[in-house]
């Protein structure tokens, strides 16, 4: 069988765009894959993501996904590493630097998507990010709100690395979240709030649509984390666990949600 030239097989592949100069021109779908230099969320590249993908130490955990189903308490990954991928990517510089980097991505598309729907923030003077990395949401929360104090918060492998953004009360069972959330409570003032930013999970919902994509948003997690997608009730009984008098919750774009967790709850 002779060879097939580049272009051909291009043009079968529908991933050549022909310009009649003989010259080629980024996809629709390679587009997306260039770097962008400015801070532009709507512009930001999805090759973290690709990459972070292609690890090898990621593929190792694949044939364990059974094991994880029949022993519910572990994932996957922990289940061929004896480890959760937090806590091998705080050891592994490689592995941490991609994960990051995947994190930045995810962090500037909510970002983005946050400041444009919800507009709590304007009210708010001190803000302190939970697990912000080198502060990619703060960033640009203060940007936009240039009167909020910021303080970012995160573990020194994570901050001494690259920017790190993950959502937090995911990856906890419900006894870890109880604490998390007793332990803001007691650091609130008294007039303060919790923001939360999580997926929710459809609460007996007829769009196929919202059930796909949640069925695969929570496989993605569960093959790489112990991690527990709920519902605004599930979240809601968590608030009020935790001492907080009253949640608001705010859709912001698909399943993801603004959630607010009032110290005190707010008379009409």
């Amino acid at each position: 069988m002779g060879e097939v030239p580049a272009e051909v097989l291009l043009e079968t592949l529908d991933q050549h765009q022909p310009s009649g100069s003989g010259t080629y021109g980024l996809t629709d779908v390679t587009r997306h894959m260039v770097t962008n230099k400015d801070e532009d969320p709507k512009e930001t590249s999805v090759a973290p993501l690709v990459i972070f993908g292609a690890e090898n130490v990621l593929f190792e955990r694949m044939s364990m996904l059974k094991d994880a189903i029949l022993d519910p308490e572990n994932s996957p990954f922990f289940t061929s590493k004896r480890a959760e991928l937090f806590d091998v990517s705080s050891k592994n510089p490689i592995l941490n630097k991609s994960f990051n980097e995947v994190m930045v991505f995810w962090s500037r598309i909510v970002i983005c998507k946050v400041l444009a729907k919800y507009k709590g923030l304007e009210e708010v003077k001190e803000l302190l990010d939970v697990g912000g990395g080198m502060g990619i949401i703060l960033h640009n929360i203060v940007r936009a709100y240039p009167h909020i104090r910021g303080i970012n918060f995160d573990l020194p492998h994570v901050i001494a690395e690259a920017p790190f953004k993950k959502a937090i009360l995911h990856d906890c069972d419900d006894e870890t979240c109880n604490k998390v959330l007793r332990n803001c409570y007691k650091a609130l003032p008294e007039e303060g709030k919790l923001l939360v930013v999580e997926i929710l999970a459809p609460q007996n919902s007829n769009n196929d649509e919202d059930l796909i994509e949640n069925a695969v948003v929570s496989e993605f997690y569960v093959m790489f984390l112990n991690l527990k997608e709920r519902t605004a009730e599930q979240y809601d009984e968590l608030a009020r666990a935790g001492g907080f008098a009253e949640t608001k919750f705010f859709h912001i774009w698909d399943g993801l949600h603004v959630m607010e967790f009032l110290k005190k709850k707010k008379s009409n």
